[in-house]
């Protein structure tokens, strides 16, 4: 009898926390911005195992975009 009663208890649990992990977040804007690589330039080839800098031109970032955690794809 146990049994059936711990799993009645484990079934309702999962169940009631499906539905509190579907629940919908508040949306968000999301601004795409895609700035210009300046360094490493076109077919340039590195070797394996080496370290590179990778930079790109800020200047034209959008004003809302300033300031805000990013992420780099």
């Amino acid at each position: 009898m146990f049994s059936s009663i711990a799993t009645l208890f484990t079934t309702v649990i999962l169940a009631a926390s499906s539905l509190v992990a579907a629940a919908p977040l508040s949306p968000t804007e999301l601004i795409v911005w895609s700035p210009k690589v300046t360094s490493p330039q076109f077919a340039a080839i590195w070797s394996a195992g080496s370290t590179q800098n990778v930079t790109w031109d800020t200047s034209n970032m959008p004003a809302e975009k300033a300031n805000s955690t990013g992420l780099i794809l």
